[in-house]
Parts: C-alpha cells; structure tokens; sequence
C-alpha cells in the first residue's frame, strides 16, 4: 500500500488563506513579533491558529541561509539518577517552553568523550545556542566550552562557578549550610557534626570543591558566631577521605555508601554527636538505614540533616531537613540570559548570578512533634 505524502505548508500557503503576504504572515510567526512587527495581534492570533491547523513548521535551513541562525537550542546536562538532578532538568525544559523552544537535550556521563560527542551533535545541528546544566569539573570542560563559543555558539550554566567566559547561575550553597547549622545550634543540639568530603579527596576525583567548600565556610561562619559564647555547642568537621570512594556495601547503591559507612563507624565507636549535618541528601539517607540498623533513633539519640533538597528526603519514617535549591528561578533566568544572547541583546561575558536556598525543616532536626502536612487539592 502507497503511503501518501504530504506537502509542506509554506508561509506562502498560509498567506493565501488569509489574503496576507508571506513577509506579513513571518512577521506574524516571528519569535520576536512584539518588537519588530506591524502586524497587529489580532492578525498574529489568526496566522499562529492556521498554522497550528494546517501543521506548519519552520524550514530551518531556509532560516539559517537567510539570518545565519536556526533558532535551534542545546541543552547538554550530566546523567544522573538523582530525583533533584531531574527535577533541575524538568525545570529547565520547562523554562526553554516558557519561551516557545524546545531544545535539543544531550545527557553525558562524566567523561571526555561524552561530552565532545555532545558538542559535535549541537556543533553539527548549529545550535544558536546550549545551556549547561551542571557541567563537569574535569579538566575537558573548558576545551569544550571553548569549542562552542570558537563556533560563535551562546552559552550559559547552571552550577560550576569557576567556568570561564560564560554567565553562571548558582545556588549560594554557603549561605544554605550557615542556615542549617544555625538551625541545630537554635535547636539546643550540643555538638554538631559536618560530615563532608576533604578537599583532598574530592581533588583527587576531579569534583566540585566548591559544594564542599561551601560546607565548610558555612559551618565555619556559624561557629564563629558562637565561638566563646557561655554554653556554646561544639561544632565539628569530620573530613570523609578518599577510601571511602572505593566502598561498597550490599544492595546500597554506591551514593549512598559514604554516609552509611561512616555512620556504621560512629555507631560502633559509641561516640555519636548530638547532631549530624551530611553533605548531601544521599549521604544523610545512608546515615538513616545505618541508625535504623543499630536501633539508633532519629531526632531522639542523633539529629540529622542533608542538603540539595532531593524530593526522596520528604518521605520516609523519619522526613529529612535539608535545603532547597532554586531550580525554577535557575532555570528561568539562565535561559532568558541565553535568549539575550542569541538575539544580540547582551554580550557573551563571564558573570555569577546567586539565588538564595530554603531551609526546609522536618522531623530529622527537631525533637518535638511536628503536625502532618496538610493536604490541598491541585489546581486545575
């Protein structure tokens, strides 16, 4: 049986239709229509339904011949299980939809490889333009980003503020951890433990110092304010070294070893503080199965927080505090920041936008009852 093929609406075909020229009706369709077109919104509204209608679709080689661009967008972002790594992703997708795009989305593991065949996919596609969401700290990354903007490519990030030459839009991570330890030392906790990364491993493995970096300055700053007060807690690191990167522990998938393993260690020592503050949520998960096997309760012997604001930490026996990252405002301004760029409305030039995080509260921090949510319907 033949299949029939459709003819490709033109914007001739829909001027036909409405008795308008082909430069009205791209006016009409144009990303920029408010700025540039006399078309009234009246006429707009028509073309935008015929075209929804009829089915029809930009002919992006003609658009790249003629303006030099295709209005195609990138979005090249680390793979990763993490419930919060998706939920940034929804995010961004969202903010592209926002302003009528659709991109396209490269995911890429942590490898040189993976991310030079990214950029030769947005390379060959001639993308305007590519978000980096939470880009690689490896020391490929700039070689690659380097190679976008030799290709006159706009590009912004998400996360790794010492990327050069592009705007980068971060959560103030370091404020975040001020406000949990703040937290537990209002909460009366007498001593207090970071449990992070030293700077030394996370070198080792090519990772972000910054995250731990901003554990620490933010630890730091609340001792310091308490430091000699009458009755102060003490508060201290306890620096998690690199062989702890090379542990496995039955069915625990490995992002979470790090906190069950040194947990396994404290509970064993007898010598638990009164309050413990994980570097990440996956960390103070594994904390969590390590206390529930030992029959140590959560707030009532140790209290326990996390940090990145991973949906999973609101479920659970025990609902874990931790702090929210901004992905929606990240997202949205991130975006509109490529957008700018794209269309010549602000120069491609190295800058840092930070958004500050929400200190979410549960019951892992606190040793008095907290009441249930309350449940509303969704709006429809």
């Amino acid at each position: 049986m033949a299949i029939a093929i459709k003819k490709r609406v033109t914007l001739k075909d829909l001027g036909r239709q409405l008795g308008l020229s082909e430069r009205a009706v791209s006016q009409a369709l144009s990303d920029n229509h408010n700025a540039t077109s006399k078309v009234s919104e009246k006429t707009r509204e028509k073309v935008v339904h015929l075209a929804r209608k009829l089915g029809y679709r930009r002919d992006i080689a003609a658009k790249s011949l003629s303006t030099g661009r295709t209005g195609l967008i990138g979005v090249i972002t680390t793979r990763n299980i993490l419930q919060l790594v998706q939920q940034q992703n929804r995010a961004v997708v969202e903010a592209f939809a926002r302003h009528g795009q659709m991109p396209l989305s490269h995911e890429v593991s942590e490898t040189a490889e993976d991310y030079e065949q990214a950029c030769n996919m947005m390379l060959d596609a001639k993308v305007d333009g590519v978000l980096l969401v939470r880009p690689s700290y490896q020391a490929f990354m700039p070689r690659v980003l380097n190679r976008l903007l030799r290709d006159g490519v706009a590009v912004t990030a998400i996360g790794h503020p010492h990327l050069r030459h592009v705007p980068k839009f971060i959560a103030n991570k370091k404020e975040g951890f001020y406000q949990l330890a703040r937290h537990l030392i209002d909460e009366g906790y007498r001593s207090i433990m970071l449990q992070a990364d030293s700077m030394e491993s996370r070198r080792a493995a090519g990772g972000s110092l910054w995250h731990v970096g901003s554990a620490v300055e933010g630890f730091t700053k609340a001792a310091r304010e308490v430091e000699g007060q009458p009755g102060a807690p003490e508060l201290i690191y306890h620096r998690v070294g690199p062989k702890m990167s090379h542990l496995s522990a039955g069915d625990i998938h490995p992002l979470y070893v790090k906190g069950y393993a040194v947990m396994r260690g404290l509970i064993a020592k007898g010598k638990l503080p009164d309050a413990i503050m994980c570097q990440v949520d996956t960390w103070a998960l594994g904390v969590l199965r390590a206390c529930a096997e030992a029959g140590v309760r959560v707030p009532e012997d140790v209290a326990l927080t996390g940090f990145e604001g991973d949906p999973t930490c609101s479920v659970g026996s025990v609902p874990l505090t931790s702090v929210m990252q901004p992905f929606e405002q990240l997202a949205d301004l991130a975006v509109e920041r490529l957008m700018a760029i794209i269309k010549g409305e602000c120069p491609q030039k190295e800058s840092i936008t930070e958004l500050p995080c929400t200190l979410t509260v549960r019951q892992s921090s606190v040793r008095r009852k907290l009441p249930p949510p309350e449940i509303v319907p969704l709006a429809t």
